[in-house]
């Protein structure tokens, strides 16, 4: 995930992005999460506040990514202009939000989100995406897991991100090489 924050704050931030906000797992309503992600924030030179990272509501709730997006806005006189989403499935919902409350995507507000390769995404205006591909990282899962139960140390998981910017003239790869993920060890009960 911290990949992930990181490269999608990167990506707002060469699009002059300076006020970001971020829904989903990646802004957890902790102190944990939302520090996190304010410290990547501003580790780039942005700028956060903490009624922009929310992730209260699990993507699978119906509703979740349009009353979240609503949550955002309507909090506070200061907007913010670039937003992080975690999960592809509040694409749909959030894109509702933005159209219903009249933001101008991408003049007002730019999206960046998650999306798992191959899955076709649903937006009305361009959407940044942060292409994963979740076969291989499955099978990475799947082989920590049988190093597990044998008692083996778990390998890092390793994925290759994939940008897909509709506002750059091509298509980049980010980064060229495997990126290590930071996922906590599997626990089975």
């Amino acid at each position: 995930m911290h990949v992930f924050l990181e490269t999608a704050v990167e990506t707002l931030m060469r699009h002059g992005r300076r006020k970001i906000s971020c829904i989903g797992f990646g802004a957890v309503s902790s102190p944990i999460g939302n520090s996190d992600f304010s410290r990547i924030v501003a580790s780039k030179g942005g700028i956060t506040d903490d009624s922009w990272m929310i992730g209260d509501l699990h993507p699978n709730t119906t509703g979740s990514g349009y009353s979240l997006m609503r949550e955002i806005w309507t909090t506070g006189r200061i907007k913010p202009d670039g937003l992080v989403l975690c999960d592809d499935i509040f694409i749909e919902d959030a894109t509702l939000a933005i159209r219903e409350l009249g933001i101008k995507s991408p003049e007002q507000l730019l999206v960046v989100t998650y999306r798992n390769k191959g899955e076709r995404l649903h937006a009305p205006f361009p959407v940044i995406e942060l292409q994963y591909d979740a076969i291989p990282l499955s099978a990475q899962i799947a082989s920590n897991i049988a190093l597990m139960l044998s008692g083996k140390p778990q390998k890092p998981l390793v994925s290759d991100p994939v940008l897909v910017d509709p506002f750059a003239e091509d298509l980049e790869s980010l980064p060229s090489a495997p990126v290590a993920l930071h996922v906590d060890k599997l626990k089975v009960s």
